[in-house]
Formats: C-alpha cells, structure tokens, sequence
C-alpha cells in the first residue's frame, strides 16, 4: 500500500518538473528573439550612421512590424499599467456663511413721566396773623369786603381800601373827621358815614367823591349804611340830646327822599 503512495507522487513531481522545464524553455525563446531583434535594430544604426546618407533608410514600420509578430508571453512581458486617469475629488461646496443678523435692541421702554406734586401750601394756624396795615388813628369800623378788596374807616378821618390779599393800600378818602361807621359797597359805590355829619358816596376802584349829604346840627353819623333798590337808609345821633334820624337818601344823587326822628 505505501510503495503505491509513493509511486503516485514520483509521477505527479516528473510532470510538474517536465512543465516547468518547458515554460523555462519558451522563456529563454522569448529573450533570445527580443535580443536578436535588439542586435539588428543596433546594427543597422550602426551601419547608417557609417555610410552616411548613402545608407539605406530603415523603415520605422518594419522594424515595428518584426517587433509585432514576436510572440509574447503574458506572464513574462511586463505591459506598464495605464497610469490612473485622475478623478478630481470637487471640493466640498462651502456651506454658506449666514448672513449676521442683528437683532435690533428692544425698544427702551419710556421713563415715566415725572409727576411733579408740589408740596402742600403751608398751613397755618387758626388765628395766624397774615398781614397787618397800620393807619393813623384806631380802628372802630367793621371792613367790607367786595371782590377781593377791604373797604374801613379810621378815627383818623380816612376811609381806606386795602387789597384783601397782601394788605396793600390801593387808595384813601380824608373825610375830615372820625370815620365809626362801616362802609358798604353797592354797584361800584362804597356809602359810609362820619362824625362830622356826612353821608359818603365814593368810588369803589378810584376813591372819587361821587356826593355827600350833610345831616343836622351836632348828629353823627355812625351807622352803617343799607342800600335797597337805589336807596340809601342810615341812621345818625345827636351827641348832646341823643336824639337821632333815620335818613332816606337817593342812592344815585344823594338826595334827600325822607327823613324820620
């Protein structure tokens, strides 16, 4: 059994060394007919290049044509590869670059408008003195006031007018004597009476004597005036008797409309 083994691979290696022998063979065949056709190519250059122009012209063609019908071993010859045809790779495109945004700034919001709360007027106490004006002689006549300025007598003689704000003296009217009673103002007209007997009607803005009636002999005039319907009504006293008159005057003219003891 083991002398066959042994049989079957003697005659496998005699095959497999009869076949290479023969490549070799074609191998040597190949090279020597390459290098003949070398030693020709070489030989005629030579002879061309003794001779001149004289020499025969080899023919490219032939010569390439003998080279052709060589016969070629694919696995000894050794055709350059093609060089690779470059595949250009194109760049990656660029993202593109976002174009910057602003974002505009939120819009302010307004201050609050200043609310300015001016501070509380200054209070002042019940009684508080705000202004004062002195006169010449005191004062027993009650002020009217009418339309922001203060009408009194004086026992100076003097009926003034005062501005009822700030106490500023605007005019006054010398009666000639102690002035007791209070003035009141009508339509304008401020009536007050005197002790030296008079009945006064004067201009509220200006201090003009506009009349005067003269009461009787020795009578003051002290009390204060009432004005109804145009008519003047004032009382008067005689100091001496004390007897006195209520007088009914024309409120316009001055004139003597009744008299009443």
């Amino acid at each position: 059994m083991f002398p066959r083994s042994g049989a079957i691979a003697s005659k496998r290696n005699v095959r497999y060394a009869t076949a290479r022998s023969l490549e070799w063979k074609g191998d040597i065949f190949v090279v020597r007919w390459i290098v003949g056709i070398v030693l020709v190519s070489v030989a005629a250059l030579v002879a061309l290049a003794a001779c001149g122009d004289d020499a025969p012209e080899i023919d490219p063609d032939a010569t390439a044509a003998l080279a052709a019908d060589a016969p070629v071993d694919a696995a000894t010859t050794n055709t350059p590869s093609p060089p690779p045809t470059p595949t250009h790779t194109p760049s990656p495109t660029p993202t593109p670059t976002l174009a910057a945004t602003r974002t505009p700034s939120p819009t302010p919001t307004p201050p609050p408008t200043a609310t300015h709360t001016p501070p509380p007027a200054t209070t002042t106490k019940p009684g508080s003195l705000l202004w004062r004006y002195q006169t010449g002689d005191g004062v027993r006549s009650s002020p009217a006031v009418v339309d922001g300025v203060a009408y009194v007598g004086s026992d100076d003689g003097n009926v003034y007018s005062l501005d009822a704000a700030s106490g500023n003296l605007l005019w006054r009217y010398q009666t000639g004597d102690q002035v007791f009673s209070s003035p009141v103002v009508v339509d304008g007209v401020v009536y007050v009476g005197s002790n030296g007997r008079y009945v006064y009607s004067l201009d509220a803005a200006s201090g003009n004597l506009l009349w005067r009636y003269q009461t009787g002999e020795g009578e003051w005039v002290f009390s204060s005036p009432a004005v109804v319907d145009g008519v003047v009504y004032v009382g008067s006293a005689n100091v001496g008797s004390y007897e006195g008159y209520v007088y009914s005057l024309d409120a316009a003219s001055g004139d003597l409309l009744w008299r009443y003891q």
